[in-house]
């Protein structure tokens, strides 16, 4: 088990079988986040990759006091890689927040490099190699997060797009997918932006009706902060789940593509995904009979259940731990269908017109 430690030394006294399970299971986390970061997946998994990286951390921790290390040591160690992990989480969670803006994030990347060299002047040998594993695929998931932010068309068009998109939501998996549908239909020339949206519905939404509703109260939250710009579309998504079979739910996205400027349209509906057995009914017994959003779903997400039951698995991205699709994949063929359904649109509004 030791050999799987990057940098680590082999202990003097072999450990019992019931005490290698936690420093098992910290290695897997470690270990699936360094296939992840090395991986040449999407960056939108990188929120979930690190969530994988903190919960294998704590597991790694108990084991090594476990194991008779100096408590002095651990402590220290303990403290360098929270800041590093945080400093880490900080840059991504800025990048998706502020999707907008550009070159806000150098900073933290700066201090989330000093936790690097702060982690090289841990004295001891069995956590030094595995700190600066654990630091150095932190940053790299946060950087590929960054990077593909940064590389995001500017959110002011200067006539030359072919396309200005606003997209009703700053959910990093939602912005990522609609923003490869529109590069793989107009290149790299199109405008997008994001604007956080009020959905107006419960958190965790059920049936197709609270999804759509939920996809145009954005659109309307997003109108209320700001206005439209001349011949800008704009999508919602909503995620929600519905029994689409007797005991079998899906988790389904409602994509809504707005052109006021030509008065059209659009809605479709992503490929479902399974929800895990008993989580629907789980969730409405966790929602309080008073809650405001009652009539339109459930005050707590199945996201959040999964989270709860394997911490390892983000709430916001849990689709590829029950199926193999993520959530961006899901949602951004999706996206795709929307803007070739708005294409046709477009085209017979013109042969009309004719």
């Amino acid at each position: 088990v030791c050999c799987l430690l990057p940098g680590s030394r082999r202990l003097r006294r072999p450990m019992p079988h019931s005490r290698c399970t936690p420093l098992m299971l910290s290695c897997s986390g470690i270990c699936a986040s360094t296939r992840f970061a090395d991986s040449q997946a999407d960056p939108t998994e990188d929120a979930s990759g690190l969530a994988t990286m903190q919960s294998g951390l704590w597991g790694l921790w108990s084991t090594v006091a476990n194991a008779g290390v100096v408590k002095a040591a651990v402590a220290q160690a303990r403290t360098v890689t929270e800041v590093a992990v945080e400093k880490a989480k900080t840059v991504t969670d800025r990048a998706v927040a502020h999707v907008q803006e550009r070159g806000i994030v150098q900073s933290a990347l700066d201090g989330a490099q000093a936790a690097v060299k702060s982690a090289q002047k841990v004295d001891n040998q069995f956590l030094h190699g595995t700190l600066t594993k654990i630091v150095d695929t932190t940053l790299q998931a946060a950087h590929k997060g960054v990077d593909a932010v940064r590389s995001l068309p500017s959110d002011e068009p200067d006539g030359s797009a072919a396309v200005a998109v606003a997209v009703t939501s700053t959910a990093f998996e939602k912005v990522n997918a609609v923003r490869i549908a529109l590069q793989g239909r107009h290149g790299d020339n199109a405008a997008l932006r994001a604007i956080a949206g009020d959905s107006s519905v419960a958190a965790q939404p059920v049936g197709f009706a609270a999804g759509l509703a939920g996809a145009l109260g954005r659109i309307e939250s997003l109108k209320a902060q700001t206005p439209i710009r001349p011949n800008e579309l704009v999508i919602s998504i909503e995620n929600f789940i519905a029994e689409v079979f007797p005991d079998t739910w899906l988790d389904i996205a409602a994509v809504v593509l707005r052109d006021e400027s030509n008065d059209i349209t659009v809605r479709t509906v992503s490929q479902g995904v399974p929800v895990p057995p008993g989580l629907p009914a789980r969730a409405a017994a966790a929602t309080p009979a008073d809650y405001p959003q009652h009539s339109t779903g459930y005050s707590t997400t199945v996201g959040e259940l999964i989270h709860t039951d394997n911490p390892r698995v983000a709430s916001s991205d849990w689709h590829a731990s029950v199926c193999g699709l993520s959530r961006q994949a899901q949602l951004h063929v999706a996206c795709v269908v929307a803007l070739g359904q708005h294409a046709a649109a477009l085209r017979a509004k013109a042969a009309s017109a004719e």
